[in-house]
């Protein structure tokens, strides 16, 4: 549909902190999978929800090791849609 969701702020999980290795100071790492969760409202009207939203995320992969980061890699996903009550 020509609908457009308006998204909130990410909620990250608990990240661990790395400190001093990377040019930007203190960075906040997740190891494995990890769970973003970002509200969205839908318009008013919208009519019925869908089950499925596709998204953009982007994900740098980092060697602690070596304090290397590749360049950002942004994929299109499709994520499930939970409705709160």
């Amino acid at each position: 549909t020509s609908e457009v969701a308006v998204a909130g702020a990410p909620r990250y999980p608990p990240g661990e902190r790395l400190e001093g290795r990377w040019n930007s100071g203190t960075v906040n790492v997740h190891g494995g999978t990890a769970t973003v969760e970002v509200p969205l409202r839908l318009p008013a009207g919208a009519g019925e929800a869908p089950t499925h939203v596709r998204v953009r995320a982007v994900f740098q992969p980092c060697r602690d090791q070596a304090a290397t980061c590749a360049r950002p890699d942004p994929v299109l996903l499709d994520a499930p849609l939970h409705l709160a009550p």
